[in-house]
Order: C-alpha cells, then sequence, then structure tokens
C-alpha cells in the first residue's frame, strides 16, 4: 500500500474474505468485503463488480431470485449484469460517503441451486472513476448504461487487491 500518499486522488481497495472455503451443498455462499478509502481525498460514489463462474452448461449456479449484496448505509443508484463465456458479473454503483482511512463492509449471502456441487469462482473489485470493461445491461429500476463517475482517477488500482476466490460445494 502507498505510504506516502500525493496529496490529491483518491485510492480504494476491496478485500475479500474466504479466500479458500468448503461448504455443503445447500449451504449458501458468504462473501464479505472490505471497500477501503486510502485516500487523501473522500470519495461519494464507487462501482462494485463481482463475478462467479457458471456451471458446465453455461447457466447460472445461483438460485433464483437472487438476493442484493447488504451495501448498509450506501445507496445502490444503479445496476447492471453481463454474461461472459464462463461466468456472470454484476455491477452497482454506490453512493455515500467513504472519508480518507475509513472503510466499509459489505456482506452478499446467495443460494447456489439446490443440487450444485463442485468448485467454483466468485471475485469481487472497485472502481471509483471508470466503468469496469464489458457491455453491460441495466436491471431492477436502472435504465441507463453505467458512466464514468465525476470521482478523480484512483491513484493506485493495484491497491485493489481483491483475487479469486474458490468454493468447493461437497455433495
Amino acid at each position: 500500500m502507498t505510504e506516502t500518499p500525493t496529496g490529491t486522488g483518491i485510492d480504494l481497495a476491496l478485500y475479500q474474505t474466504g479466500i479458500l472455503t468448503e461448504i455443503p451443498t445447500g449451504q449458501p455462499l458468504t462473501s464479505t468485503w472490505l471497500v477501503a478509502n486510502l485516500g487523501p481525498q473522500p470519495v461519494t460514489q464507487f462501482y462494485i463488480v463481482a463475478g462467479g463462474s457458471l456451471n458446465s452448461t453455461s447457466g447460472s449456479v445461483l438460485a433464483q431470485p437472487l438476493i442484493e449484496p447488504d451495501f448498509g448505509d450506501f445507496v445502490v443508484i444503479g445496476r447492471w449484469q453481463q454474461s461472459t463465456q464462463d461466468e456472470k458479473q454484476w455491477l452497482w454503483l454506490l453512493q455515500g460517503e467513504l472519508i480518507s482511512g475509513q472503510s466499509a463492509a459489505f456482506e452478499w449471502q446467495r443460494h447456489l441451486i439446490a443440487d450444485y456441487h463442485g468448485d467454483l469462482i466468485n471475485w469481487a473489485g472497485v472502481a471509483g472513476h471508470d466503468v469496469p470493461p464489458g457491455t453491460w445491461i441495466a436491471r431492477e429500476d436502472t435504465i441507463a448504461a453505467p458512466l464514468p463517475i465525476g470521482t478523480l482517477t484512483d491513484t493506485f488500482p493495484e491497491n485493489d487487491t481483491a483475487i479469486d476466490a474458490l468454493t468447493t460445494v461437497k455433495g
């Protein structure tokens, strides 16, 4: 992490707990994300992006309806999704104050389809300015495409240390 901030810009980081998890079939998959603003300026809007594996036939491994993450005091002002060849991705635009040195924890608990067992990858990231890459489809009360935020560009994006979390669902 940067120990000598420049005095301008933002430095967002997201940490995901549970890097290697084993859960029994029928139990929910839970991710906890800690988003930190390493500063030096406050942030009022940012994107959270999350992805997860598809099954062997390119279908979702998540049971419907999908329950949204708990974003606490932050307000969701946009929701999108996209599918790639091997995963589904979700994107949320959050609004709320995250001052320099402050962090916020978000939890996302989702249920897997009843008979799913095997490995799956799930990951998350944060973006304070640009829209994460891809072709995003609006969902749930969102009509426009995601746009870059008026926030300054993240000064040290490599501080977003989110990595793939491998979860094995044992039957």
